[in-house]
């Protein structure tokens, strides 16, 4: 499991049409080892600076 820290976060209220049903959702830029991954965020919601695991590719959770 991958830890990040919350580079940076947007909550996505008008979202592309194959999306449209699960607005309004959060993404983030968030900073792992490897670099920084463009994610989306489940779960309880995330600010700049909070660190997040890797649920699956591309999703993330606020890391207790």
């Amino acid at each position: 499991m991958r830890i990040g820290v919350v580079y940076s976060e947007t909550t996505v209220h008008a979202a592309p049409e194959v999306f449209a049903g699960q607005a309004p959702y959060q993404i983030a830029l968030a900073d792992f080892p490897e670099g920084r991954r463009l994610v989306r965020i489940e779960g309880t919601a995330v600010h700049i600076g909070d660190r997040v695991r890797e649920t699956a590719p591309g999703l993330c959770a606020k890391a207790d």
